[in-house]
């Protein structure tokens, strides 16, 4: 186990990464409620990575509920989405969301295909996820997003 661990450790060295980390103070109701905190992760093989751990508690009637989400979204060097891994946590439930991406369908882990003609990944609950929307070249004013909460397509329109 430890010579495999070592030839990963020699074979991540080897590889030319780009990395940018970031985080944002996240507000709700005009307070602050959490954070969310990214790592933006683009290897040489042309693949990029989007990781983002988001913490925040929200008073609801009077009663606070923590939120967790855990995120990974595989995207190709172009920004379209490969693989997406979600973790989230609202109170005490919890669920874990796995999709992969093939021939304009997603491919939820456990699930039928579901046809797509998104360009992105955005999930509710992740201020990161826009950064690949905001990144791509010639930026448009609106665009088809994949939501995995939904699993399904929805419109996305940005104003600067």
């Amino acid at each position: 186990m430890r010579g495999a661990a070592f030839a990963w450790l020699v074979l991540a060295g080897a590889q030319d990464v780009k990395e940018e980390k970031g985080s944002y103070r996240l507000s709700c109701f005009g307070r602050e409620a959490g954070e969310e905190n990214y790592r933006l992760t683009e290897f040489e093989t042309g693949s990029v990575v989007l990781m983002s751990q988001v913490k925040f508690e929200v008073e609801i009637r009077g009663e606070k509920r923590g939120y967790v989400v855990d995120t990974s979204l595989t995207m190709s060097r172009a920004w379209a989405p490969l693989k997406y891994a979600g973790y989230h946590k609202a109170g005490r439930e919890e669920k874990l969301v796995k999709l992969d991406w093939e021939k304009g369908k997603v491919l939820p882990a456990g699930g039928k295909p579901t046809a797509t003609k998104a360009t992105h990944l955005l999930d509710n609950n992740t201020i990161a996820q826009l950064l690949p929307v905001l990144r791509t070249p010639g930026a448009p004013r609106k665009v088809k997003v994949f939501r995995p909460a939904l699993l399904q397509d929805q419109d996305l329109a940005i104003e600067d």
